[in-house]
């Protein structure tokens, strides 16, 4: 039975990703937009840093180079604290029309994400703190207009179920964030997307697909990162579930092997 099948009605095997640009110089991050812009894909992420002069370059200049049809996305990781400090900041990404803005303060910081939600243009995600029961006071608190999901963090794909329908209920857009594994799991994420009311780009693309396309990515790798015979590719930015039983996929034993570490515990 595929596992998709196992967690609710299939509503979707073509899923959409969305590749993240990590933080690095500026006219490096341009490029591999610019370079996953010409291969196809339809949404991006970008990392932001925190310091505001930065961040409003990374912002502009990517914009300027990608035009106006591409969908951007960003993420501070709560790196702000104050509304004084990211207006700036703010003013860009309006200026630039960027879809989604994610984690600009720390959801803990109500006023400041209620603020900065009233002067963006784009809308507010939750990522960081996604969990259950985290999750329900946000949506009962209308702080967000969406919810990016890491099942891995929320602890069972019963509990990433349950937040997806109560992102659902809320009337709050659903998204699957990134867990950076070796395939395994990006494939069960991919399979949890298939079935939620996921209404933005899945951004749990795989790490091959970054080794695999000529991008020229800021993540550096010695070998293919994925420990599967065949994971699942993405092609002009979209993932088909896998057919067959459970996940669809195959272990590739010898590149489990390669990636194994042997570690002694003693106690004292």
């Amino acid at each position: 039975v595929r596992f998709a099948d196992l967690l609710g009605d299939v509503a979707r095997t073509i899923i959409l990703g969305m590749p993240t640009i990590t933080l690095g110089p500026v006219q490096s991050m341009v490029a591999e937009a610019v370079d996953w812009c010409s291969l196809g894909v339809q949404h991006l992420k970008i990392k932001l840093c925190g310091d505001a002069t930065n961040d409003v370059q990374i912002v502009r200049d990517t914009r300027n180079a990608v035009g106006t049809g591409l969908d951007l996305q960003v993420d501070a990781n709560g790196a702000y604290e104050s509304i004084a400090t990211a207006q700036p900041v703010i003013e860009a990404l309006n200026e630039a029309g960027i879809a989604v803005i994610e984690d600009l303060f720390h959801i803990g910081n109500e006023d400041c994400v209620r603020d900065a939600r009233e002067r963006l243009s784009g809308r507010t995600m939750l990522d960081k703190e996604s969990y259950w029961p985290h999750v329900q006071h946000t949506l009962s608190s209308g702080l967000v207009d969406l919810i990016n999901q890491h099942p891995h963090n929320q602890g069972s794909m019963t509990n990433a179920l349950k937040i997806a329908r109560a992102a659902q209920a809320a009337e709050v857009d659903n998204a699957i964030g990134s867990s950076g594994i070796l395939g395994i799991q990006n494939t069960a994420f991919l399979h949890l997307a298939a079935v939620t009311g996921l209404t933005r780009p899945c951004e749990d693309i795989g790490m091959h697909a970054y080794y695999d396309n000529p991008v020229r990515t800021l993540l550096q790798f010695g070998s293919r990162p994925t420990v599967l015979r065949n994971p699942v590719p993405m092609i002009a930015g979209k993932l088909t579930l896998p057919e067959g039983p459970g996940l669809g996929i195959e272990v590739d034993r010898d590149a489990l092997q390669r990636v194994t570490v042997e570690s002694h515990h003693v106690s004292a």
